[in-house]
């Protein structure tokens, strides 16, 4: 029997269960994308696991401890400096994300994939961007959230636990919802400079960025007007965000050209620069503003109904393992105490265990929002020093300065001369022989940096602010070069060194700054 498609007037006034509200499809579609980003992440910082995460790299747990003494950080990735224990860890964080795909021990693995996700990121906090922000602020509000309700293997073996109504409507909803609305208008508040307000120009500058323009992006950047169109059209859709998602009126109209024009903006973010996750992660967050009405449309019971015929047998498959395990867990397993005749006691449980969750997440949104707040240069206050400490602990700070107040006017090239033990010259940042120019290198200017982790890393270095991890990079690039290498060609010293390019308006000849950050003596033993 097909479902009835829901009428929906694009004028009535939307109701609350509309606004903040979330069909439990929609949840599970979230989920997927969620176990799916889970392992994405994962991978891009398996593949620089040992710099990033072991005592090689650039952060050993003697220089986190000396760094981050007076902050209290929850990470149990520091139980070894092993790369091989940190590989143990992330399998585990794999295995997670996959039982968060089907859905299976939903609630669990998403709460055990939350805390793997921030002690991972407490390893090391100079690799982290806006995605990874929006990632652990996502999954933390998922935790609170019927996620295995449909289509997991949670509600084929246990359809009693969860309800049979098809919207979730609750403070843990409206948190997730209200997230993106907390991204879209801080991110937009925080930019005051006049590229974005008065020139128009943030675009263009963030686009002359080689490392961040894509292709696409840096064939776009030789036309300004469109460049300018797009500065403002991102500035007033961010602002606009709020008026689009969760206004009662015009809906459910507004809040469908909301999501048409983020995704589109999302789409320009991915096609024109170069941000990893965060066009992919913004658009799993868009993802839970869904109505619910789409499910019940026609074109949606055809694509699910096609896919069902495309998998054909190895659905029934599928599902006949879960049954058969069903079968032997219900034969096996104690019996649940709704079938021992406790319905009254079980639903006052679940009634008071509903009520307490709610409840702490109605604290936690309140301060998600003042810190949100507190992220403002025209607010001074700070909290409680013990709702401060339980904020950095786990993570739940959120700062959205992305591109703000505006974007880098400048970028860095990274310039290290070395001279090994036998007195060769070398350049040390690209592990070649020879000493390294001091000019833009434009045969790999786009890919000057190995990751945006690399990035996002190494362009700390030139800011004082961080300058106590210049002596760990330095130790690191030591251990890296001489690690393999043959009697009198290891590395002896080396200068840490950056040509700094510095973006001028109406595309002006560029300038270009030397700089010196560090000197560093990989301490070798003379010998004789």
């Amino acid at each position: 029997m097909q479902a009835r498609a829901v009428p929906v007037s694009p004028w009535r006034i939307a109701s609350i269960k509309f606004l903040f509200g979330i069909d439990l499809r929609t949840l599970a579609l979230f989920r997927i994308c969620m176990g799916v980003m889970l392992l994405m992440n994962l991978f891009f910082c398996a593949l620089y696991l040992r710099p990033f995460f072991s005592d090689f790299g650039v952060l050993p747990r003697a220089a986190l401890y000396e760094i981050d003494r007076s902050v209290a950080r929850f990470t149990f990735h520091t139980i070894s400096g092993s790369e091989y224990i940190q590989a143990i860890l992330f399998g585990l964080a794999a295995l997670l994300a996959v039982s968060m795909i089907f859905g299976f021990f939903t609630r669990t693995v998403t709460i055990l994939s939350w805390l793997f996700l921030v002690s991972m990121e407490n390893r090391n906090l100079y690799i982290g961007s806006g995605s990874d922000v929006l990632l652990r602020n996502l999954l933390f509000w998922a935790m609170f959230l019927p996620l295995g309700a449909r289509f997991s293997i949670d509600s084929r073996l246990r359809p009693d636990r969860y309800p049979r109504a098809q919207t979730h409507c609750g403070i843990s909803s409206a948190a997730m919802l209200i997230q993106p609305a907390l991204l879209y208008t801080f991110t937009a508040l925080l930019k005051t400079d006049p590229d974005w307000w008065r020139d128009g120009t943030a675009v263009y500058y963030a686009l002359q960025l080689d490392s961040f323009a894509s292709p696409f992006g840096r064939f776009l950047r030789e036309y300004p007007e469109v460049l300018s169109i797009l500065t403002r059209f991102v500035l007033g859709l961010e602002f606009a965000a709020v008026f689009l998602f969760f206004t009662p009126f015009f809906q459910p109209l507004l809040r469908i050209v909301g999501l048409i024009l983020f995704f589109g903006m999302h789409l320009g973010f991915f096609i024109n620069m170069k941000l990893e996750l965060f066009p992919l992660v913004s658009w799993m967050m868009l993802i839970c503003l869904i109505p619910g009405f789409a499910w019940d449309s026609k074109a949606w019971r055809d694509i699910a109904g096609g896919t069902q015929q495309a998998l054909g047998r190895w659905r029934g498959v599928f599902l006949g393992v879960i049954d058969r395990f069903g079968a032997w867990a219900a034969a096996t397993l104690p019996r649940s105490p709704i079938r021992q005749g406790n319905e009254p006691r079980l639903l006052r449980r679940r009634r008071v265990s509903t009520f307490a969750r709610e409840s702490a997440v109605y604290v936690l949104l309140v301060i998600v929002v003042l810190g949100n707040f507190k992220s403002l240069p025209e607010f001074s206050w700070s909290f409680w020093r013990p709702v401060d400490i339980v904020v950095d602990m786990f993570r739940l700070d959120q700062n959205w300065a992305m591109f703000a107040p505006r974007p880098s006017h400048s970028e860095y090239y990274f310039v290290i001369p070395g001279v090994l033990e036998n007195g060769e010259k070398v350049d040390v940042y690209r592990r070649t022989k020879g000493e390294p120019a001091w000019v833009k290198p434009f045969a790999d200017r786009y890919s000057h940096f190995a990751s945006r982790r690399w990035r996002k890393y190494l362009e700390k270095l030139p800011n004082e602010k961080y300058k106590h991890l210049r002596l760990w990079y330095g130790r690191y690039l030591c251990r890296s070069w001489n690690e393999y290498a043959l009697e009198g060609e290891r590395l002896s010293t080396f200068t840490i060194g950056v040509l700094k390019e510095i973006t001028k308006p109406n595309y002006e000849p560029d300038e270009f700054r030397k700089q010196t950050l560090w000197k560093h003596d990989c301490g070798l033993k003379k010998s004789g």
